[in-house]
């Protein structure tokens, strides 16, 4: 699947989640432990004609739980389909 040719149905919202870092900037390895229950954050990259609130290039910010994976060829980077409603809130 191309994520150019994805359209999400209704109120719903394409996240590309941007990943974890595993270490800081200064090189400590970081406890996989604090990222188990840490909210997502990632990019609006594409909405369904129904959405309101967000816009696509929108930063926002995921509960751990929510969200339906997509798996996307020839990427590195996860993808969450989630409802409009279900996004904790946005960056400006």
């Amino acid at each position: 699947m191309s994520i150019e040719n994805f359209q999400p149905g209704g109120e719903r919202v394409l996240v590309e989640i941007e990943p974890v870092p595993e270490t800081t900037k200064s090189g400590l390895y970081l406890a996989q432990s604090n990222h188990v229950n840490a909210p997502k954050r990632g990019t609006v990259v594409a909405i369904g004609p129904d959405c309101a609130y967000y816009e696509v290039d929108d930063i926002v910010l995921l509960d751990q739980r929510t969200g339906v994976e997509i798996e996307v060829r020839d990427s590195e980077n996860d993808f969450l389909l989630v409802l409009e409603e279900q996004v904790l809130g946005r960056y400006r």
